[in-house]
């Protein structure tokens, strides 16, 4: 009997094994291998294949896997083309088996009716006709179903790679493929596609999505003129494993905003400055020009600011770290306030490790008719938390002086009166400062918005310094005024972020303020904006004539008899330099005349 057209021909050569089924044993038995059992791959059927056993049959039994293979693709080849020739006539509906005896069919018999272009069907005997007859019935739904879509199939590949994109980007374990929850999902949709094994998305859909990630990021990267980058450390918790990341944020033609991650690598080295510049240096994987690297953002530590400064770029510390860093550096420097904080973490820590309490909490809210809320914590690795939990505390503040007057024997902690009016006046102090961070964090925000955030914030410290509106918060604000004399004053003197405020509209009266003029008057930052465009657009006439000099190296090379006679000092006709020098007089005599108004 042949072999089913889409079942392996290994089959034809091995049977299985009556007790175990992972192992096979080869039929022909003409080698001493022959006698020994055949693995399929593994103990689990989902891992079984037939890699081994064709290799073994490759290398003892070639002639007659080979005459085996023929054989089959012969038979593949008819029934191919019995289908298709079925599927170019009509037949009719009422005609019988039994009156197809006649040796050929024609268009012109009576007993027929067809509605085809052709004019004859090829010979066919009754028999023939009724062992394929199957052909010309409806297919059902269950053989429509059992029927599985080829691993080359469009429609199973497309598939393939909705799945490994999931995997991808929702950061999922490859082991999904094989949960049955999943695969019954998946059969509910497509009840032809062919589960695969975790190994066909690791070795082959990963690394062809991998690629196409890749090749998509380079285009986008030859597309923009100028992106900046940012780095920092990241730590996984359950191992301890150190990395670092590397992130370019870019700005397309059509305003459009784009961030991407360019790399991320295991760092295992100890962290110093020269091996996070080195690291630094060999993470751009996606070669970015140094011309177009803008700036680099990184944090405040000091190997990470030493390391980032080596590599020639232009570098600014991460605004919300620093802000972070100044506003726990203060509020922990007053007694008061850190009393304060401590009982706002004893009192979560009571309700967390009771489900009793938070059981009572939860009935005295229900029972006052308001939102049943829970207290949060404040935690070192987290922007703004303690802010949070000083907010939450003292919006519960009437269910928390009710359970605490019911039960105060079960519980050590009590607030004064004049604790929750100065818990209050931290709130609003520390409000600015998560408002800042909240800004900052968003996806629109550049680092224009850097000086009008410390312009604000060291004006609502001062005010508050000057009104006493916060008595008892004199040593923090203090504290928050002299950083920004010390921590913040690097931005206020930053000409990339002088000159971002200055284009954005939406600070245009920024420059007015006396305090931030006696810094960098307008005419100051024109100028510097003018020697910044100079400087670029000589660095662009240089690398374009280094190409032209390499092109015309490359011809020379090729043809050294037709290389013409290079002029010295040649400078494209002096035209681009006498127009730079032309800008550069401008705009000196308008500074000189800001300067020096008559």
């Amino acid at each position: 009997m042949a072999s089913s057209p889409n079942k392996s021909v290994i089959w034809e050569f091995v049977t299985k094994d009556a007790v175990d089924e992972k192992w096979v044993h080869c039929s022909l038995q003409t080698h001493n291998d022959c006698k020994k059992p055949i693995s399929r791959g593994g103990n689990d059927k989902r891992n079984y294949s037939t890699t081994i056993i064709m290799r073994h049959l490759k290398k003892h039994h070639h002639v007659e896997l080979k005459k085996a293979q023929e054989k089959q693709e012969k038979e593949r080849e008819n029934r191919a083309k019995k289908v298709k020739t079925v599927n170019t006539y009509l037949m009719p509906k009422k005609a019988k088996v039994d009156s197809m005896s006649a040796s050929c069919y024609s268009l012109d018999s009576p007993s027929t009716s067809f509605s085809s272009t052709a004019s004859t069907i090829p010979l066919c005997d009754s028999d023939t006709f009724a062992r394929d007859a199957n052909f010309f019935k409806q297919q059902s739904y269950e053989d429509s179903v059992s029927i599985k879509w080829k691993n080359d199939d469009i429609r199973s590949k497309e598939i393939d790679f909705k799945i490994g994109e999931m995997i991808a980007m929702d950061n999922q374990p490859y082991s999904l493929v094989e949960d049955k929850g999943f695969q019954r999902l998946i059969y509910s949709l497509k009840p032809k596609y062919d589960f695969k094994s975790r190994s066909h998305f690791t070795r082959v859909i990963i690394p062809k999505i991998y690629a196409s990630a890749v090749k998509s990021i380079k285009n986008m990267i030859n597309e923009v003129s100028f992106m900046s980058l940012t780095t920092d450390f990241w730590s996984v918790s359950a191992g301890g494993d150190q990395f670092l990341s590397l992130t370019g944020h870019c700005v397309f033609k059509d305003f459009k905003q784009q961030a991407i991650v360019l790399n991320i690598k295991p760092f295992k080295e100890r962290h110093t400055a020269p091996n996070i510049t080195s690291m630094i240096e060999t993470m751009v994987e996606f070669y970015i020009p140094p011309h177009k690297i803008h700036s680099i953002v990184h944090d405040n530590a000091a190997n990470m600011t030493l390391g980032i400064e080596a590599t020639k770029y232009d570098s600014l510390s991460c605004f919300i770290h620093t802000s972070q860093l100044a506003l726990q550096e203060c509020i922990f420097n007053q007694r008061v306030v850190n009393d304060i904080i401590a009982k706002c973490k004893n009192l979560h820590s009571h309700f967390s490790k009771s489900y009793l309490a938070t059981d009572r909490l939860g009935q005295i809210q229900k029972d006052l008719g308001h939102t049943q809320l829970v207290l949060l914590n404040d935690s070192a690795t987290r922007w703004d938390s303690t802010y949070l939990m000083v907010e939450r505390a003292i919006k519960l503040k009437e269910d928390l002086l009710l359970y605490l007057s019911r039960y105060e024997s079960e519980c050590d902690v009590n607030f004064h009166s004049y604790e929750w009016g100065l818990m209050e006046k931290i709130s609003s102090l520390l409000q600015i400062f998560y408002l800042m961070t909240k800004h900052m964090s968003e996806r629109y925000a550049n680092s224009g918005d850097i000086i009008p955030h410390v312009m604000i914030a060291k004006d609502y410290v001062t005010d508050e310094l000057t009104r006493s509106r916060l008595t008892g918060l004199n040593t923090t604000l203090t504290s928050l005024k002299e950083s920004f004399d010390t921590r913040f004053s690097k931005y206020l003197n930053d000409m990339n972020c002088i000159i971002a405020t200055y284009l954005d509209p939406r600070h245009k009266d920024l420059f007015d303020n006396e305090d931030y003029g006696s810094i960098r008057s307008t005419a100051n930052i024109e100028l510097a904006l003018i020697e910044k465009y100079l400087k670029y657009a000589k660095e662009k006439d240089n690398r374009e004539k280094e190409t032209e000099v390499a092109d015309q190296a490359a011809a020379n090379e090729d043809d050294p008899d037709d290389a013409p006679e290079v002029e010295a000092d040649n400078d494209f006709g002096g035209f681009k330099h006498k127009k730079v020098d032309v800008l550069e007089w401008y705009h000196a005599r308008l500074y000189a005349d800001k300067a020096n108004p008559a």
